[in-house]
């Protein structure tokens, strides 16, 4: 139940103008990122189809993906929870597609087998030897199957890391779905119940502790296979994709913590809480850093790495519908 404290009251004309002119500037900061996510999406087009331009095709569509839950959260945070449900589908696939993009650079999985059961006598699966921010701190409390010391990497130990990148791919959407059913019962039907709190608290931890695993995982595997595929640039792709989810996640503690420690009263409707006004702040934050993100991740997956022709260097290639070059 929401007490006084925590509802801001305003309705005049000048905050319904700053509203429409914040929400202006998101929009301008979609279209662009949206220019910027379709021009590459086409030159992605022109290459060969085949399983690794579908996982590229994925893959660069994440950053568009949240610049657009991001707009809709600057419009409508009361709907921020199941807007976020489809971001947060979508960033599993994307640490999940990116697994599947170096098993499919190195050859397959029997090639990939091959080539690290000659690299693990080196060490590389050690534990001190993929530990990074801010995965380092959890590391003593999650499964791990890259001990120091292992001599043997089989099919088995590949399996096992594959499992630990997909299974964040059923636990978020799991996890998101029952917050967001509990945020509607609580602000759509008014309906509280004991316990809503600590059932929250446990889909959050749930959660975590899940995209723990899938990145510690993808970063062994990532850390194992950096010098073979070094020419494909996996890991501008794999910064692009963890600066993004890294960033949604410290901007929105800090900017919850801010919210709840001080009043901040934000336009666009008559009455609303703390926690709509930190969605809003934080998500027009993200929303005017995502236009970079989604240049850095043109840059990490290029059209050179599936096979395709050199991408048009003009605009008029770039408005032009794309049509793959005549064999010669």
């Amino acid at each position: 139940m929401l007490v006084n404290e925590d509802i801001i009251v305003h309705g005049d004309r000048s905050d319904h103008a700053r509203y429409l002119v914040g929400l202006a500037v998101a929009s301008i900061l979609l279209a662009g990122t949206t220019v910027l996510c379709l021009s590459h999406q086409r030159e992605l087009m022109l290459a060969p189809v085949s399983p690794r331009r579908k996982y590229y095709m994925l893959m660069h569509l994440f950053p568009f993906v949240v610049a657009s839950s991001c707009w809709c959260q600057v419009a409508a945070p009361e709907l921020a929870v199941g807007i976020l449900l489809v971001q947060e589908i979508w960033e599993a696939l994307a640490l999940h597609f990116f697994g599947l993009t170096i098993i499919d650079l190195m050859g397959g999985p029997d090639t990939t087998v091959r080539i690290l059961a000659q690299r693990e006598p080196q060490g590389v699966f050690g534990r001190s030897r993929w530990c990074v921010p801010p995965c380092c701190c959890a590391v003593a409390l999650l499964p791990c199957a890259f001990r120091d010391g292992t001599t043997v990497f089989n099919d088995a130990a590949l399996q096992k890391m594959l499992v630990m990148i997909e299974q964040y791919c059923y636990v978020a959407p799991v996890a998101a779905s029952v917050t967001t059913l509990l945020d509607f019962n609580t602000h759509q039907r008014q309906v509280h119940f004991e316990g809503l709190f600590q059932v929250e608290l446990l889909m959050q931890l749930l959660q975590s502790i899940s995209m723990f695993c899938c990145l510690q995982a993808l970063f062994a595997l990532y850390r194992a296979t950096h010098d073979v595929l070094h020419r494909f640039k996996t890991t501008s792709k794999f910064l692009a994709i963890k600066t993004l989810i890294l960033l949604s996640l410290i901007q929105k503690t800090l900017v919850v913590w801010l919210f709840h420690t001080s009043l901040v009263p934000l336009p666009g409707c008559k009455v609303f809480t703390h926690a709509d006004a930190a969605t809003r702040v934080q998500a027009f934050l993200l929303l005017a850093e995502i236009p970079f993100l989604q240049a850095l991740v043109n840059s990490a997956f290029p059209l050179k790495e599936l096979g395709g022709p050199v991408k048009p260097a003009t605009l008029s290639g770039w408005l032009l519908p794309a049509y793959p070059e005549a064999p010669k």
